[in-house]
């Protein structure tokens, strides 16, 4: 063997036995950080949240008290109601942490502690917090940018829809049906801060109202005296009006008001005076409608 090859030889024995060595290491590290997470998560959550409250790394003793004293009013996306929370015990979290330690640690998980809402704490809820709760979404609602649905419109007798702007402020129903809900079981009430969505010009409630509106302007009315009868055509006398965010219509009713009022003046009796002949007899009809005298 020449002197070269046996160099190179050398030269890759220890290279190879470097490799071995820098394996080991690795290995006994790897070896050493799962044996150690291992012993650690014994005794402490794993990657965890509990009705949204991060426990993660925490003994049950700590993960309970954590639970038991979060005072936020504001966590990120969800309003957290003050005074809400109702106490969790340490067994219902050692049961959480028991059912967390048997499932794997590289992914994060979310639990939920429930325990048993009382008829007296969802009275208190309902009664006391509720409207707290719908005065702190009118306040945070007084800085957002109002969203507007689109609207129907009608002008000259005819129906259009003008699109929506949306806005950044919150849907208070909304948020209000989603507290209800969890005032009967949470331990602790968290809403979402969801934004109001404005509706969208072909949304199915708006072309439903636009539909109403064009239904309404067939309707038809006959108004019947004691000698002639008159036909209303709606699409006729209400040509303006519009359809409120609330579904509400509204009609423009000028040129219907002052028809009444013309007709009214002409057939209307009350408080004019009337000569009548009753039986060979002249009457008058005082302004009182039930009140005959007899000349």
């Amino acid at each position: 063997m020449s002197r070269k090859e046996k160099y190179n030889r050398q030269k890759k024995t220890k290279r190879n036995r470097r490799l071995t060595r820098i394996a080991a290491v690795v290995v006994l590290l790897l070896a050493g950080g799962f044996i150690g997470s291992h012993v650690y998560f014994q005794n402490h959550f794993k990657w965890t949240k509990i009705n949204n409250v991060n426990v993660s790394g925490l003994t049950v003793a700590q993960a309970t008290k954590k639970l038991n004293n979060s005072q936020i009013d504001q966590n990120g996306d969800y309003l957290v109601v003050k005074n809400s929370r109702i106490k969790v015990n340490s067994q219902d979290v050692k049961q959480l942490f028991k059912h967390r330690s048997s499932m794997t640690m590289l992914s994060a998980k979310k639990l939920n502690a429930k325990t048993e809402v009382s008829n007296q704490q969802y009275h208190y809820r309902m009664t006391t917090l509720l409207p707290k709760f719908k005065n702190r979404v009118d306040q945070l609602n007084l800085t957002r940018k109002p969203t507007i649905d689109s609207t129907i419109h009608l002008a000259n007798g005819h129906v259009t829809v003008t699109k929506g702007t949306q806005g950044t402020e919150l849907d208070k129903t909304k948020m209000i049906k989603d507290f209800k809900k969890q005032a009967r079981d949470n331990l602790v009430i968290a809403v979402k801060m969801t934004k109001d969505v404005a509706a969208s010009p072909n949304s199915a409630a708006i072309q439903k109202r636009k539909q109403n509106v064009q239904k309404m302007l067939k309707s038809s009315v006959t108004l019947t005296t004691y000698n002639k009868s008159y036909h209303f055509k709606a699409a006729k006398w209400l040509t303006s009006g519009h359809v409120s965010a609330d579904g509400t219509y509204h009609f423009k009713s000028t040129k219907l008001n002052q028809w009444v009022d013309k007709f009214a003046n002409k057939v209307d009796t009350l408080g004019k005076a009337l000569t009548v002949t009753v039986r060979g007899k002249k009457s008058s009809y005082s302004k009182r409608r039930d009140l005959w005298l007899e000349s």
